[in-house]
């Protein structure tokens, strides 16, 4: 059958996504780019916040063209949403043919086949069997790749609905992460993203504290792989050993994902993030004293239920004080299920708007300098693709995560080359192509 996948959330979810598109391929199906010749259409949605959740409904009800002969396509929905809602979707979304799991994307060829055989409704929201060592993974292009090390969280941060959709946190063994990578750069990939809900927790269910540390470090070890970054690494579990095996890898990127959530020790307290803002500092100060030019991004939520206008001013502190290279910043969304969402509020949305924008505004200042100190540097930039910026022009990211578009001739992509920086904005930088 033609497939099309489409994805919404985060990292975990593309990742989950190229897991099925790579079991579809493998089973014998092939992909196509547009949902209108689709045979089969899978959406992988996302539950941490509303605005989400509406994007998939909204998404749904825009599917009008059928497949051919009349025949609407088998639709198949799952990820977070489905574990969140379970049963409720059935009724939500009647012309759905498959509702699946998040651990449960490998046995879609095998819910075709049953579909295809005439089972009307075919519901894989219990894991069937393990999820398989080698997953089949088409990644999203040849050079770059995302790798799961872990599934699943044990934090319970009270306003996130991530450990109630994909469950308590279980590790991979190093063996297989490694005999992945070794896979992976062996088809041409040269950079992998090694994702988990916390990666810094990598192995404590396996009773081997530490073991992020050396699969860095083993990493190094893979040939043709030149960079490896992470997602996403939660404060409390940032230990020296980590930092220390980031300072000496040769592949493990200059950049770490770092959320702080807020600024305020009771809001900390209250989001049951574990750590109060001295030892988030601690952390940050030992990675710049680690490793020099380190870049830091993060993610910041407005409007927790009670945040007072003090508080808040507490978060603008922490990020002038910090400096990020860049930030991700959301208005917090109420989850069905959190403890979060059964606190009193008491802040009004526009008081919420008026934050995010002003939080916004302190963040692109930091960025825009913090980029202009790139300017007369030469970066090695690993080229992604063409530049949106029109023709002869190309982009690719430094180790430090930075966008870099310039004009250069013959075909650059899955090149790393070497790019004086011309100039600075608040979301990437301009250069001049200097050579491979």
């Amino acid at each position: 059958m033609r497939f099309f996948i489409r994805t919404f959330g985060c990292q975990m979810n593309k990742s989950d996504s190229e897991v099925a598109a790579g079991t579809l391929l493998a089973a014998g199906h092939q992909e196509t780019p547009e949902p209108a010749e689709a045979e089969l259409i899978v959406i992988n949605t996302c539950a941490v916040r509303e605005h989400a959740v509406e994007r998939l409904y909204g998404y749904i009800n825009s599917l009008k063209s059928p497949a051919k002969h009349n025949q609407a396509p088998l639709l198949a929905i799952g990820g977070c949403v489905a574990e969140q809602k379970r049963g409720r979707l059935w009724k939500e979304l009647p012309q759905a043919n498959i509702i699946f799991g998040t651990r449960a994307f490998h046995l879609l060829p095998q819910a075709i086949e049953r579909a295809i055989g005439g089972e009307a409704r075919i519901d894989l929201l219990q894991p069937l069997e393990p999820l398989p060592e080698h997953p089949s993974i088409r990644p999203e292009d040849p050079w770059r790749a995302w790798l799961p090390i872990s599934r699943g969280c044990n934090n319970f941060c009270s306003y996130c609905v991530v450990p109630h959709t994909r469950g308590r946190e279980t590790s991979r063994s190093s063996a297989t992460v490694l005999a992945d990578a070794a896979a992976l750069a062996a088809q041409g990939v040269r950079e992998i993203t090694l994702l988990g809900q916390n990666v810094n927790s990598y192995g404590n269910d396996l009773g081997k504290p530490g073991l992020f540390a050396s699969l860095l470090l083993s990493l190094d070890e893979i040939p043709d792989l030149r960079r490896v970054r992470f997602l996403t690494s939660h404060p409390k579990d940032l230990s020296g050993e980590t930092i220390a095996a980031l300072a000496a890898s040769a592949n493990a990127c200059e950049y770490v994902h770092l959320p702080l959530q807020a600024g305020s020790d009771r809001i900390l307290a209250a989001m049951n993030r574990g750590y109060t803002l001295e030892k988030y500092l601690e952390r940050v100060t030992a990675l710049r004293s680690a490793i020099p030019g380190v870049a830091l991004s993060t993610d910041l939520i407005v409007g927790f239920p009670g945040e007072t206008e003090e508080e808040f001013e507490e978060t603008l502190a922490a990020v002038e004080h910090i400096r990020y290279d860049s930030a991700y910043t959301f208005i917090y969304s109420p989850r069905p299920g959190t403890p979060a969402a059964e606190l009193p509020d008491g802040v009004a949305w526009r008081t919420k708007e008026t934050r995010l924008r002003q939080l916004i505004e302190l963040q692109s200042t930091i960025s825009q300098q913090v980029n202009q100190a790139c300017v007369g540097r030469i970066l090695e930039v690993f080229v992604t693709g063409p530049s949106r910026r029109g023709e002869a022009s190309w982009t690719g990211r430094t180790r430090t995560n930075k966008i870099v578009n310039f004009p250069a001739t013959g075909d650059l992509a899955g090149r790393f080359v070497s790019v004086e920086i011309t100039s600075a904005g608040v979301a990437s930088l301009g250069g001049q192509y200097v050579g491979r």
